[in-house]
């Protein structure tokens, strides 16, 4: 048994089955530097396996040129940690500068460490101090954990060598939501009833925040096109966020109130009801990480619209996924892509067995490949 240490910025609710199967064969810290931040409505299961260490100093909230909270993090407990618990391996995620701030101590201390990244190639990135910092970081680094494709371009730009590079899959769980997959598939109509929807409507689903990094206006736009050619499609908008107000109001400017339907943030089996009802999950942001909606939606089996700036569109959607656009700044050409998606009969059952060989078992095989060396 190991003593393994994790640093992130906060407990993510859909990483507890990849920590908690670490920690089944490991001794397992998870350092966060912070219990939940703003733009994050999360309800966290307190029942873990590992022991959750909320670490001491400076953080800030800023925004950054898209409009996103930026949460900027110097824990410096972190040093304390290291040095008196001493951990064989430390998986550095994202927790700011807290995260380059442990990288220069486990240099000092023969620690190693493993950086996971998923950042990707698309990301808009400083330039400057952090870049150097990065460098510094990636430069000592054991090997690399990357969420994707994107993630592992990004670390390569760095002139990382690809045997260093594992991807650890951004898996959701998956059982849990085939299971509510399982167990809502024949309450479609009733969920819809509750909506106004009919069942010769076709339910466009985005969930997410109401920011201007994910495009909410551009996606009314497009959707607004696409209503004036196809009067049967219709739009759900899950989530919340600074441009609340505004969206509220360009679907009353645009009399679109019996076409768009806008929920605050759910919990996992209420919004599990709103997947069942919807028909294709539409995702366009200016650049996404990963996108853990995009796996989610594709338990239930519906395809994906997607910016080619998505990171989980590279792995996981396909021709017989969904359709990846290019010019999706472009409203007319989201628009008619929003048509072609919704004109092909998409399998429902390839979709979910792809998203299911995108699974935490292949996350913790590629944790356990390196710190068993």
């Amino acid at each position: 048994m190991k003593k393994i240490a994790i640093l992130t910025n906060i407990l993510a609710p859909y990483r507890l089955p990849l920590f908690n199967a670490i920690a089944k064969d490991n001794k397992v810290d998870v350092l966060i530097c912070k219990e939940n931040e703003k733009n994050r409505e999360w309800i966290i299961d307190e029942n873990n396996l590992f022991n959750l260490i909320k670490l001491k100093g400076i953080e800030l909230n800023l925004k950054n040129s898209l409009g996103d909270h930026r949460f900027i993090y110097l824990k410096f407990s972190v040093i304390f940690y290291l040095i008196f618990k001493r951990p064989e391996f430390i998986i550095i995620g994202d927790a700011s500068f807290t995260s380059h701030l442990t990288a220069y101590i486990c240099k000092i201390l023969n620690i190693k460490y493993i950086w996971w990244n998923e950042i990707i190639i698309h990301t808009p990135i400083n330039k400057g101090f952090v870049n150097k910092l990065r460098k510094k970081s990636f430069k000592n680094a054991y090997a690399f954990l990357v969420s994707g494709t994107l993630a592992k371009e990004f670390i390569q730009s760095y002139d990382v060598d690809s045997d260093k590079i594992l991807i650890l899959p951004n898996a959701v769980d998956n059982d849990l939501y085939i299971n509510y997959y399982n167990k809502f598939k024949n309450q479609k109509d009733k969920f819809r009833d509750s909506y106004n929807i009919s069942e010769n409507d076709f339910v466009f689903l985005y969930i997410g925040q109401f920011i201007k990094r994910k495009n909410m206006m551009l996606m009314l736009e497009s959707f607004k096109k696409a209503k004036e050619t196809d009067k049967n499609i219709k739009l759900f908008l899950v989530g919340g966020g600074e441009e609340y107000e505004k969206i509220n109001n360009y679907i009353k400017l645009n009399n679109l109130e019996n076409d768009v339907v806008v929920k605050e943030f759910l919990q996992t089996e209420e919004l599990s009801k709103i997947y069942t009802l919807s028909d294709a999950l539409i995702i366009v942001s200016e650049s996404e990480p990963w996108g853990m909606v995009v796996n989610e939606a594709m338990c239930f089996g519906l395809p994906i619209l997607s910016s080619y700036t998505i990171g989980a569109s590279a792995d996981l959607v396909d021709k017989n996924v969904g359709i990846i656009v290019n010019n999706y700044q472009d409203a007319d050409i989201l628009s008619k892509e929003l048509l072609n998606l919704k004109n092909i009969k998409w399998d429902k059952t390839y979709i979910q067995n792809k998203v299911l060989t995108w699974n935490n078992d292949a996350a913790i095989k590629a944790v356990n490949e390196l710190i068993q060396n």
